[in-house]
């Protein structure tokens, strides 16, 4: 399990996909583009996801690149920015 974003990302670099856990709220469901920062709604409950990648805007800053198993038909075409900090986004990962 790994708890730090350094790690995370190492380990994303070196190994490849890992499950990402994260919190939802009732704005989340909504999310269909851009970075996600949670802005309303109350927690929902928790969530995970498999992480694919992560960069940096050079407005919103930080983001991790996540592929939801709910479809093509949520957020974009299946995938979402997570701002970096975010719901829980960077307290843990799983790796193979």
């Amino acid at each position: 399990m790994l708890t730090k974003a350094d790690d995370i990302k190492r380990d994303l670099r070196e190994n490849g996909p890992m499950m990402m856990g994260l919190q939802i709220y009732e704005d989340f469901m909504n999310y269909a583009k851009g970075i996600y920062k949670m802005t309303y709604g109350e927690l929902v409950g928790g969530h995970a996801m498999k992480l694919i990648g992560y960069g940096v805007d050079s407005k919103e800053g930080e983001y991790w690149v996540l592929q939801n198993q709910w479809t093509t038909d949520w957020g974009d075409k299946g995938y979402i920015k997570i701002g970096a900090g975010e719901v829980g986004i960077d307290s843990v990962a799983l790796s193979c």
